[in-house]
């Protein structure tokens, strides 16, 4: 897959979460994870950005997470909604049901470039 190809699909995706069609819009984030992860497995380094296939990987703690952000989680690149990030007592912070160690380790973000 080339970068015009990845360029394309990232627009269907952004197409598809303005129509609200989660599904179609997991379905393309599926492949585009395959091909992201593919050539990206051996880059990632705990603490320090990284630029993969022009995404820019960051490392940080859950509190840092915001709604929107793109992350990486059991393998897939998931984009973060409302109802996934919760606050309580016992484990303080969750992303997708995971404390992630009670907030001791680091999340994936992954940032796109700006195609503007």
């Amino acid at each position: 897959m080339d970068s015009e190809q990845v360029k394309q699909l990232r627009y269907r995706i952004n197409a598809a979460w303005q129509l609200n069609d989660r599904k179609l819009a997991d379905e393309l984030q599926a492949e585009l994870h395959e091909h992201f992860v593919k050539d990206s497995e051996d880059f990632f380094k705990v603490g320090r950005a990284e630029t993969v296939d022009n995404n820019q990987l960051f490392s940080v703690n859950i509190e840092n997470i915001k709604i929107g952000d793109s992350v990486l989680h059991n393998g897939k690149i998931m984009t973060v909604c409302n109802g996934d990030i919760k606050r309580n007592t016992f484990c303080g912070t969750t992303l997708f049901g995971d404390s992630y160690a009670c907030g001791n380790k680091q999340v994936t973000i992954v940032k796109y470039p700006s195609f503007a």
